[in-house]
């Protein structure tokens, strides 16, 4: 007959080792972590649409904000978690990012333009806006987008009260 394997030191029997650890009191604090805006950040709303039938528009807007993240301070999304299966929302809503950044809102826009499958985008500034940046960047039409209700556009956007604004490209 074998002989039986002796108790751990310390007498404890040997099924109490094998009870699951102590569930810590507080989550660490990387969970958290509040985002770091810098002080001259923007926040931008960037609402982006992706072609029809484009398949994995998800991963698609996950891709965008990969692309962004190193332009921008922080960038919150809506649907929250692009890695789960959210492409029905995507689909109907297009994905919202709200970007924390110092750039201007078109070198965002274009950023976003680069990505493939991009139908349209509708981006506007939230708060935080420079005072360098040119009115027409907040003003500029988004090819697709719906144009704003003429209660809200500033009347000082007449082409005829902007003397200063650049002239057009030939």
């Amino acid at each position: 007959p074998a002989a039986a394997s002796p108790p751990p030191a310390g007498g404890a029997p040997a099924e109490k080792e094998k009870d699951p650890p102590a569930v810590p009191e507080e989550p660490p604090a990387a969970a958290e972590e509040e985002p770091v805006i810098s002080a001259g950040a923007a926040a931008l709303s960037v609402r982006v649409f992706f072609e029809q039938d484009c398949k994995m528009e998800n991963i698609r807007a996950y891709q965008i904000v990969n692309a962004l993240s190193g332009l921008a301070d922080h960038i919150d999304t809506l649907p929250a978690d692009l890695l789960e299966d959210c492409s029905d929302e995507i689909i109907a809503n297009g994905v919202l990012l709200t970007v924390y950044t110092s750039e201007s809102l078109e070198r965002i826009r274009a950023a976003v333009a680069e990505s493939l499958f991009v139908k349209s985008i509708e981006a506007r500034v939230l708060d935080g806006a420079p005072e360098e940046e040119e009115p027409s960047e907040e003003a500029a039409p988004v090819p697709g987008a719906a144009p704003e209700s003429a209660e809200d556009a500033p009347a000082a956007a007449a082409p005829e009260t902007v003397p200063d604004a650049p002239p057009a490209a030939a």
